[in-house]
């Protein structure tokens, strides 16, 4: 049997890294906000919940709502959530049988359990708890045994892979060859992502395939059906049925539609599928580049996001993103720089972490949406062009749509954090992936090393890392510094000397004797710069469709896309919750397009950065850039309609001058962030 190839990179141990500066902030409001009070706020992760041996939902919430809750208590060092979630912890190690099956005995599917195990990991990874890797080896043995004849089904044959990492932190343990045959049987029952890929049949939206049309008509049926029954019977079962049976309906043309089409699928799979190659013996990072290319070039957005509402949606900038994609692709950029060493994945992890996500969140986490706009110029309760999802999708809320986001939003900000440093298997070195104000503390070279990484980024473009040694002499070791992929002119000084750096993959390499109180200091510069992207509908009748054939403009300064920004009006409306859910409006005009030189003539501004760091009305970059309205683009169907043209009937195609200012996406709720040309 192949043994899997290591990772370029492993994780410090939970809670070696720890937030500072704006990333710090961050996370307390988290703390305090949506995190802390979940349980308080929402039945499904209360007292009631089967992973607590209630009645109550007893499927994916609680364990998605751990695994970001034990990763944020870690980073911050905090107590008070460590006790919220040691509770859940205690009750799963104390469920497993005799047998290795743990979690509520009423459900019997595969996929909460792998989400229960890597939260597992994380808990030993901070703790030891030495109750973990016996209680991990007896469940996958249970796995082994049981897969033959009850195999992956539904969302654990989309998303099988995502046991592998436990298999294999189980087998770097044990070096026991079954676990290696259950590797393979993991991947051999699930979804091949790879050849779904390399032979890529979704490159249109899904609404627009002959299978899309059929489960349009049916889910919005299925969804009324599913919340009387939830009235009744909130708690998720699973059926019993035979290997033929599941083999047959996994295989089924409908549901490989909809698992193939499935945006958050896609979002796992981008790491999924290097899993696969890791055990398979392929090459992890050409899987995940393949992955990753081929859905980015018919599905991809300017914040890094696949756009599926919930299912692909093409590229046009008024579909829907849905939160839970927005921090699985940055769980899988996570995992794929650690797998591979390559800092182009880190490059993906902050356009999504710096724009997508505090987008997608108000500031305090107690509301979200469950599918955010690229261009969004209103937030309200109704129907729009999504492929599922309800009226509520764009409103901010605690459940403004279906639970997932609410239970799963939780791991983005922590995780972050946590994998900003790794260690270097090669030569153990150190290496900062993610550009984040940090500290971290790791045993190398023989010596108590501390690393203070001082920043603004991605607001500004200065990131400085001091070493303190804990001898106070010198420990011999390589340290690594990610160079985004959009810079140009990156410099480098050690102590305000300047150095040369071999830059490989993305990452700067600085080998050398560090002394006690060095300090290392990267300078990015900042310039503006532009993309061209699909624009979106052109007339009524692709904006039914989604096409996305003309190109229009997206600004970008260092890793943030920048928006026009636009007055908003909040409105609280009726909830189910304690919680409210938020229309959002406007009364500014916002149909702009860019001049030809408006970056030419922009005008850049910087802020301290406030707290919250993506507050919406204090932004830390302000851009001032020339603009023309738009005579005759208005909102259709509550979105940004279709781009006026020269040859749209009555309607001129350019109006007035005018100066807009635009912000970054992240501190924003109303957009534009597409821009037609104002001489279309």
């Amino acid at each position: 049997m192949r043994t899997p190839a290591s990772a370029a990179f492993e994780p410090l141990p939970l809670g070696s890294v720890r937030p500072s500066g704006w990333l710090r902030d961050q996370l307390l409001a988290q703390a305090r906000g949506g995190t802390g009070r979940l349980e308080q706020l929402w039945p499904d992760v209360g007292p009631s919940s089967g992973w607590l041996g209630g009645p109550g939902e007893c499927w994916e919430r609680g364990p998605y709502y751990l695994d970001g809750l034990v990763v944020l208590a870690e980073v911050l060092d905090d107590d008070d959530l460590r006790g919220t979630a040691r509770k859940w912890i205690e009750w799963s190690l104390a469920s497993q049988r005799d047998d290795g099956f743990f979690g509520p005995a009423h459900n019997l599917d595969w996929w909460p359990r792998m989400v229960m195990l890597n939260v597992l990991l994380s808990h030993h990874s901070a703790t030891g708890d030495d109750r973990v890797p016996p209680f991990v080896e007896k469940y996958l043995r249970y796995a082994y045994l049981n897969l033959p004849g009850r195999p992956l089904e539904m969302w654990a044959a989309a998303r099988g892979a995502e046991m592998v990492p436990a298999v294999l932190w189980c087998f770097e343990r044990t070096q026991q060859p079954w676990l290696l045959d259950l590797a393979q049987l993991l991947v051999a029952q699930s979804l091949d992502w790879e050849s779904l890929y390399r032979d890529f049949p979704y490159t249109s939206p899904a609404a627009r395939l002959p299978l899309g049309r059929l489960l349009r008509a049916y889910l919005p049926a299925r969804i009324a059906m599913e919340d009387v029954i939830r009235r009744w019977r909130p708690a998720k079962r699973t059926r019993i049925r035979t290997a033929s049976q599941i083999k047959r309906s996994n295989e089924s043309a409908v549901l490989r539609f909809y698992h193939g089409t499935h945006g958050v699928n896609h979002a796992m799979a981008l790491r999924g599928i290097a899993y696969a190659a890791s055990v398979t013996g392929g090459d992890p990072n050409r899987a995940a580049r393949l992955a990753d290319d081929t859905v980015q070039q018919s599905h991809g957005s300017a914040v890094g996001v696949v756009t599926a509402d919930e299912h692909l949606a093409g590229r046009s900038p008024i579909h829907g993103i849905e939160t839970c994609s927005v921090v699985e692709t940055m769980r899988s950029c996570e995992e794929l720089v650690r797998l591979t060493g390559n800092g182009r994945w880190a490059d993906r992890l902050e356009q999504v972490a710096f724009n997508a996500l505090p987008a997608a969140l108000t500031d305090d986490l107690l509301g979200h949406q469950y599918y955010q706009q690229v261009t969004q110029v209103e937030v309200t309760r109704r129907r729009r062009p999504w492929f599922n999802g309800g009226a509520d999708g764009t409103l901010f809320g605690l459940e403004p749509t279906y639970g997932c986001c609410t239970a799963n939003l939780h791991q983005g900000w922590p995780r972050l954090a946590a994998s900003a440093v790794l260690r270097s298997r090669a030569d153990d070195g150190l290496a900062l992936a993610t550009l984040v104000p940090c500290t971290a503390v790791a045993d190398i070279a023989g010596s108590r090393v501390r690393l203070e990484v001082t920043t603004l980024y991605p607001f500004e473009g200065q990131v400085s890392v001091r070493i303190t040694v804990s001898d106070g002499q010198s420990a011999d070791f390589p340290l690594r510094i990610r160079v985004p992929g959009w810079v140009d002119g990156v410099s480098f000084d050690i102590d305000g000397a300047p150095v040369p750096a071999d830059i490989v993959a993305g990452f700067a390499t600085l080998a050398r004797p560090w002394h006690d109180g060095t300090t290392v200091t990267m300078r990015l510069p900042m310039p503006l710069r532009q993309t061209r992207v699909p624009l979106g509908p052109q007339t009524s009748g692709d904006q039914a469709r989604g096409g996305d054939d003309a190109r229009g403009r997206v600004i970008h300064r260092g890793p943030l896309v920048l928006c026009l920004t636009l007055p908003e009006e909040w409105t609280a409306r009726r909830s189910r919750y304690e919680v409210p859910d938020w229309e959002i409006r406007t009364s500014s005009e916002w149909a702009f397009g860019l001049e030809e030189d408006a970056l030419d003539r922009a005008q850049v501004t910087t802020h301290d950065v406030p707290t919250p760091p993506f507050d919406h009305g204090h932004p830390p970059v302000e851009v001032l850039v020339p603009a023309r309205q738009l005579n005759g683009w208005t909102v259709a169907r509550g979105s940004a309609g279709p781009v006026p043209t020269a040859t749209t009937a009555g309607a001129a195609p350019t109006g007035r001058p005018a100066t807009v200012r635009l912000v970054p996406y992240g501190s924003t709720a109303l957009r534009v962030t597409v821009f037609p040309d104002s001489d279309r």
